[in-house]
């Protein structure tokens, strides 16, 4: 194929100027024929991947946390046939401890602040029942107003120490009974926010018990892994930013990171898959894989251009020599992630199909933007090897 005629026609735009580039030896195989139809179909393709992770974005808000302590064991884990049997057996409710400081608690305004208490929080969608010092039978007079002296109301007194109150009697604790997650119409984490929303005007009130703990692990985890790959993020642009100071070389990344997490994120919601403790930094190491795939692009690129090729002969030039490395390069890293899923712990299965799906998706993400990010505006602008690059090769090579 004559190259001349070829790529003027490729690259032509509107918005672009025609050029001419020289005429370069390439073979015309599928890859080199594929290439130009990339080219030639840029802005659709940039278009396409741009509406694809839009539509993942809105698919994956629905993308959930699984916080259920029974899936982090393997199922045929001798810890978790006990654990199942006691869930079964006494776990219909799940059961927190509101508790705050009054010391006036014996009095009756103390009292009937735990009343008021138990009521409202008798009100939050997801909460069965509760039990205050309001709820033992025996422990105050018929009006409620105060604490009896008998010996019979000393020992519920003695008996409920630690649950209802404390033995001081200045601190107050309301037992919430909750419904089980998969039973209840509203989230365990809502039914919290709510009842902490509730404890908050009181001295001290803090929210205690199994579902806290756990809610609060994986609200940690999602934290570290939102900072994680925001610092992963920033660190890696601005290392790219440093080195090639060029603005499509900052977009070209970035664009494919968010895509291709947008497409990963809505594929799991559809495969019905749930982020775990484990799979936490699934965000990240997308990241890093999308990252360390298209950087071999854009050096190859502009070492192509600074070899004196015109944009599109050195995209067709940096294609045909790095198509099948990067295709091979993904499908190696979505194997080895696949590997995982030989595992017995749930968990660790999903985050290696997750992992998969999202290495796989790179190279896809890569074919849609690239042409189009790379050859925007005919790339005007030949890179130069600028004094600072050769002392940065300089000191590279040295360490």
């Amino acid at each position: 194929m004559n190259t001349d005629t070829a790529h003027p026609s490729l690259c032509h735009s509107p918005l672009e100027s025609s050029f001419h580039p020289p005429a370069v030896s390439m073979p015309t195989n599928f890859t080199h024929h594929a290439l130009e139809w990339l080219i030639q179909m840029r802005w659709w393709l940039l278009g396409l991947a741009v509406v694809l992770g839009s539509v993942g974005a809105y698919i994956g808000r629905d993308l959930q946390m699984d916080c259920s302590l029974e899936r982090m064991f393997a199922p045929h884990d001798p810890l978790l046939a006990p654990y199942q049997e006691l869930q079964r057996v006494f776990g219909e409710h799940q059961f927190v401890l509101a508790v705050y400081r009054d010391a006036d608690l014996a009095t009756p305004v103390g009292l009937a602040r735990v009343e008021k208490f138990a009521l409202a929080a008798c009100q939050i969608p997801g909460v069965v029942s509760v039990v205050s010092l309001h709820d033992v039978p025996g422990l105050l007079d018929s009006e409620g107003a105060a604490i009896k002296t008998n010996n019979r109301a000393k020992k519920l007194q003695a008996v409920f120490a630690g649950y209802t109150h404390n033995e001081l009697l200045n601190a107050a604790g309301v037992v919430c009974l909750l419904d089980k997650e998969n039973t209840s119409q509203k989230p365990t984490r809502e039914t919290l926010a709510e009842l902490r929303k509730l404890l908050k005007p009181l001295p001290g009130g803090v929210l205690v018990g199994e579902p806290v703990l756990i809610g609060e692990a994986f609200d940690l985890l999602e934290a570290d892994g939102r900072r994680l790959n925001t610092w992963c993020l920033g660190l890696l642009l601005l290392t790219i930013y440093i080195c090639f100071r060029q603005l499509r070389w900052l977009v070209l990344p970035l664009l494919l990171v968010q895509v291709t997490l947008a497409l990963t994120r809505g594929v799991l919601v559809l495969l019905e898959l749930e982020l775990s403790m484990v799979s936490s930094m699934l965000a990240a190491i997308v990241t890093v894989v999308s990252i360390a795939a298209v950087m071999h692009v854009i050096v190859r690129y502009r070492d192509e251009r600074l070899a004196g090729l015109e944009p599109c002969a050195a995209f067709l030039r940096t294609g045909e020599l790095l198509a099948a490395p990067l295709f091979f390069a993904c499908l190696t890293d979505a194997f080895g992630f696949a590997a995982l899923m030989a595992s017995s712990v749930k968990p660790v299965t999903d985050f290696g199909l997750m992992m998969a799906i999202g290495s796989a998706l790179v190279f896809v993400v890569i074919v849609l933007i690239s042409p189009g990010i790379i050859l925007f505006g005919n790339d005007r602008s030949r890179p130069r090897a600028e004094p600072e690059s050769v002392e940065m090769q300089n000191y590279l090579h040295a360490l």
